[in-house]
């Protein structure tokens, strides 16, 4: 299969590489639409290191479930779906208090494994949501969605609260429309 693989700054090459296999628990999804990521700029600009080098980045991607590996139900065939790109240990402390996203053993797809910007990403199966209902361009959106509204987990605003905005990126954009969704009166 082709992919988008970065070899160090600079060095992104598109080219064949073997196709992943999904192993138990997780599946193999046929990449619809990923995005591009101010992460994935930096780790082609050389700003930022990722977890590992060769990597085929991207980690907002949507897909449609091609294979499934043992354990997998096999109802999500043919469901397009997106994905959480942190996979966790489940076992640390922090797995089992529901804060996977602080497991300090977890991987994370096109950052420390392969992401997908390539015809296909396998990826855990408990990480996959179903977005049958999207189409694939705004399916890609949930992930920096669901960061935008992670922060205003961790963040509360409270009656009076100044928001600054820094950068009209997917997550700016995101976040603009988000607060003025949620707090009218901000903006």
């Amino acid at each position: 299969m082709l992919a988008a693989v970065l070899h160090g700054p600079g060095d992104l090459r598109v080219e064949e590489v073997d196709e992943p296999k999904p192993g138990p628990g997780w599946v193999k999804l046929r990449v619809e639409v990923v995005g591009i990521c101010g992460t994935d700029k930096a780790f082609y600009k050389g700003t930022y290191r990722p977890g590992r080098l060769p990597l085929i980045l991207g980690h907002e991607i949507s897909g449609v479930v091609e294979e499934v590996g043992e354990g997998v139900p096999d109802e999500v065939l043919g469901r397009r779906v997106v994905s959480e790109i942190n996979v966790s240990c489940g076992r640390c402390w922090y797995c089992r208090n529901g804060m996977s996203t602080h497991c300090p053993y977890r991987d994370v797809i096109g950052i420390t494994i392969n992401g997908g910007m390539a015809e296909h990403v396998v990826v855990p199966y408990r990480n996959v949501h179903l977005a049958d209902q999207l189409e694939p361009h705004q399916a890609a959106f949930v992930e920096p969605l669901a960061a935008v509204l992670e922060m205003l987990v961790m963040q509360p605003l409270t009656p009076g609260s100044r928001v600054a905005v820094i950068g009209i990126g997917t997550i700016g954009l995101l976040s603009i429309q988000v607060l003025r969704h949620t707090s009218p009166v901000l903006l």
